[in-house]
C-alpha cells in the first residue's frame, strides 16, 4: 500500500531525505495536535502518558519489527533498535530538557512539609507502575533468551 508512495519520494533524488523529514514533522505535529485536543477534552496527562503515548512513540519500533519479521530479518536487530530507542528517549528526550531548561521534576514543597497534591501522587504511582512494567518485561526477555540458549 505504501510502496508506491515511498518509491515516489525516493525518485525525487537529493530531495528525498528532506521530503521524508517533512513527512515526519507533519505526522509529529498532527499527533501532538490531537493529543493536546484529547488533553483539553478531559483526558488527564497521566492517562495520555501511560496509555496513548507509548503506542504513538513506539510506532517506529513496531513498524521496524513488522518489516524485519516480514522479510525474515534477525530478531537481534529489533531488540537493539528497541533498547537504543528507549535509552535515547529516557536520557535525551526526558533528561536534557530537565537539565537545560530547568524543568520542574518534583512538585514544590508545601509549607507544612508535605510534598505535592493528589495529582503528584497519581503521577508517582504511574511512574512506579511503568518502572515495574519495565522490570517485568526485561525479566521476561532475559528468561526467553536463557531458555533459547
Amino acid at each position: 500500500m505504501f510502496n508506491p508512495f515511498v518509491h515516489w519520494i525516493e525518485a525525487k533524488g537529493a530531495y528525498a531525505p528532506w521530503l521524508f523529514l517533512a513527512l515526519f514533522l507533519v505526522a509529529s505535529f498532527l499527533m501532538l495536535w490531537r493529543l493536546e485536543a484529547m488533553s483539553k477534552s478531559g483526558f488527564e496527562g497521566t492517562i495520555l502518558g501511560t496509555l496513548v503515548m507509548p503506542y504513538c512513540s513506539g510506532l517506529g519500533n513496531i513498524l521496524f519489527a513488522f518489516i524485519l519479521g516480514h522479510k525474515g530479518g534477525p530478531g537481534a536487530d529489533v531488540m537493539t533498535n528497541s533498547l537504543v530507542n528507549n535509552v535515547t528517549n529516557m536520557t535525551l528526550v526526558l533528561g536534557l530538557p530537565a537539565v537545560f531548561w530547568r524543568m520542574s521534576v518534583l512538585p514544590a514543597q508545601k509549607k507544612n512539609g508535605k510534598p505535592g497534591s493528589k495529582a503528584h501522587e497519581l503521577n508517582r504511582l504511574s511512574l512506579l507502575l511503568t518502572l515495574l512494567a519495565v522490570l517485568f518485561f526485561t525479566g521476561a526477555v532475559w528468561a526467553l533468551v536463557e531458555k533459547a540458549n
